[in-house]
């Protein structure tokens, strides 16, 4: 790992670009925010959630006010607000309100666009392509885009920090759309070997990303549904995904909550750590793609409520540690879901909570009836309705969990029958935990003080520091 930041010091200091203020390249320290005391950091909402009077808009069209900035050592946008409308229909690049590409570095600060556009005439707010460094911080964009409002593809280093993406009800019936949130892209690999998504001879491999203290919320209607992600994140590098919150991302309309995936199997021995976000009435979060063995996606001290996971990935490892779900809508009826799948995934030391019948684990057609083997839970805490069943799908029967456990599954893990008994007490978007939970002490601290910074959990989503028996979930009892 020293030998990983050493490197990428080393670019900086070639190519005469200074690293962003405030993050650092070095696993487990991450960024100023991510060092700091966690009981007095804000989440990504408290954050990132904008002031519109802040802003001075000027109402544009965009087809003469769109901007363009190309093969420049350095772009500073900084403090313009528009309100963009249409009068052409979408297209990649001839409705992008703020394109750069081929540029040495890049700094975005309190950018704001509002598409006033509700039919998605509107292609990108923001397409950043083929850069070495991007920075987009403290900016706003909101309404109907066509794809997706801040697109990022093929840079060096990308750092996002404080961003906003809002959904507009523009009929004032309640009923809000939006487009995709934050869209990194970080090339393809086909089954062949051969590489895609890059569209210029001049394309970057991505080697760090960091987003963090981003609020992206309200896509809850549309004219039909469409394959837009709250953060989507393609062959991700090493990097995190730190204290975001999305919010009402309905799978009716749009799909997932967080989209991650390792996807090029030219790469390796990257691992990105997703931490602190909470997922609040969002239909799902989701990880597909093909990587290699030594790739991970891992998730630590993450809140999610009334959101399934659907996983359909490939070769490389998704790993779970010290994560709670809360459910308490009974449409909220399923907790993870193997599509595609052959993993592997590592579920460890979660709190699952839920007052209703759900079914915990369903696997579909795809990749066979035994694929549900390369699930390893281990070490949970669940607090569910009593007549839960446990696997079901694409088996004739469906097993209970003294069934799934006899099978070597859930080793260690503790099912308690009814929710109640987990000792929580809700407060909005988060919760607390009594010492009196059977869920307190339960973890056998593996974790908490490993070497590896890319694994270790020696906080919990408040930075209480965990200590050699921790609780499970999100946060330690008290």
């Amino acid at each position: 790992m020293k030998k990983l930041c050493a490197f990428m010091l080393a670019f900086f200091y070639l190519s005469a670009v200074e690293p962003p203020a405030g993050f650092f390249m070095e696993h487990g320290i991450y960024s100023a925010a991510y060092m700091s005391d966690w009981s007095k950091l804000g989440t990504g909402k408290d954050i990132a959630k904008k002031d519109l009077n802040a802003f001075h808009f000027t109402d544009v069209n965009g087809t003469t006010a769109k901007e363009k900035y190309e093969n420049m050592s350095s772009v500073y946008l900084t403090n313009k607000a528009v309100r963009v409308s249409w009068s052409i229909p979408a297209d990649k690049y001839k409705t992008t309100m703020f394109y750069i590409r081929e540029c040495k570095e890049v700094i975005v600060d309190r950018l704001a666009v509002i598409q006033n556009n509700a039919d998605n005439a509107g292609s990108q707010s923001l397409f950043i392509e083929d850069c070495d460094v991007v920075v987009v911080k403290n900016s706003y964009f909101a309404g109907a885009v066509n794809q997706v409002h801040l697109r990022i593809e093929n840079c060096g280093y990308v750092f996002i920090d404080g961003v906003e993406i809002a959904g507009i009800d523009y009929s004032g019936n309640g009923k809000f759309r939006n487009g995709a949130g934050i869209f990194v892209e970080g090339g393809q690999m086909d089954s062949s070997g051969k590489l895609f998504r890059r569209y210029s001879s001049n394309a970057r491999d991505i080697q760090w990303l960091t987003i963090q203290n981003c609020y992206i919320h309200d896509y809850t209607f549309g004219d039909k549904w469409e394959n837009k992600d709250g953060i989507q994140l393609h062959s991700v590098p090493n990097g995190t995904l730190f204290n975001c919150f999305v919010e009402n991302w309905d799978m009716k309309y749009a799909d997932g909550a967080i989209d991650v995936s390792h996807r090029r199997t030219d790469l390796s021995n990257r691992v990105f750590r997703i931490e602190r976000n909470i997922i609040y009435n969002c239909s799902l979060t989701k990880s597909p793609g093909t990587g290699t063995a030594d790739d991970a996606v891992v998730w630590v001290n993450n809140i999610f409520i009334n959101a399934f996971y659907g996983d359909y990935h490939h070769g490389w490892k998704n790993v779970f540690l010290h994560n709670t779900w809360l459910y308490d809508d009974p449409h909220a009826n399923v907790h993870y879901k193997l599509w595609g799948f052959d993993g592997p995934a590592q579920v460890m030391y979660s709190l699952i909570v839920s007052p209703h019948s759900m079914q915990m684990i369903f696997q579909n057609a795809d990749g066979g009836v035994e694929k549900y083997r390369e699930y390893y839970p281990q070490r949970n805490v669940y607090a569910l309705a009593q007549t839960t069943p446990w696997l079901v799908g694409v088996r004739k029967e469906k097993l209970t969990y003294d069934e799934w456990r006899a099978m070597g599954k859930d080793e260690g893990s503790m099912l308690l029958q009814n929710s109640g008994s987990a000792a929580i007490t809700r407060t909005g978007d988060t919760y607390s935990i009594s010492s009196r939970s059977p869920a307190a002490q339960f973890s056998d601290g593996v974790y908490t003080t490993t070497n590896d910074a890319r694994y270790r959990v020696s906080r919990d989503f408040n930075g209480k520091t965990r200590p050699m028996r921790p609780t499970a979930g999100a946060i330690e009892a008290q």
